[in-house]
């Protein structure tokens, strides 16, 4: 469900859901920024880009956040899903049992940071070397997790 520059959205079994929000920046996007909840208890994933139908598959374009992966031991950041690790966090971000606020904030030069919790507290911080080749405040958002119980998200795009 969307409303205006907030989404909900239940994931499960390791499907992402496209969120659309209809009313994107216009013009020039220096930044993409967005708060998220989600009561995911381990395994919550975003992305940030394209995923493309192929025969027998998919194919990603993007930055792939997952958040305690590796049974709730590291968070990570990699290009496209499944794909290089560019950065990572060792340790537990998520509550289990209950909500937990992400902020991620990406701007069009390749910087990205990851926070969590009510206090915004980085655990993620990268300079990604892609100006002039993607755009990531441009490409689409997803959500996802891959926990034994579904899980929702609520999204909002600043």
């Amino acid at each position: 469900v969307v409303s205006g520059n907030c989404a909900t959205t239940p994931t499960s079994l390791g499907n992402y859901a496209h969120i659309d929000f209809p009313n994107g920046p216009a013009g020039e996007v220096q930044s993409l920024k967005l708060k998220a909840q989600t009561n995911a208890s381990q395994d919550a994933h975003l992305f940030f880009g394209t995923i493309y139908t192929v025969p027998n598959g998919l194919q990603s374009l993007g930055l792939e956040l997952v958040i305690d992966a590796f049974e709730g031991t590291k968070s990570i950041l990699r290009w496209g899903i499944q794909g290089e690790e560019i950065a990572e966090f060792r340790g537990r971000i998520l509550e289990r049992g209950q909500w937990t606020s992400l902020w991620v904030d990406i701007k069009s030069s390749g910087e990205v940071q990851v926070a969590a919790g009510e206090s915004g507290n980085v655990f993620l911080d990268i300079a990604l070397d892609i100006t002039g080749t993607y755009d990531l405040t441009h490409g689409k958002i997803y959500a996802g997790s891959l926990g034994q119980k579904p899980a929702h998200w609520l999204l909002c795009r600043e």
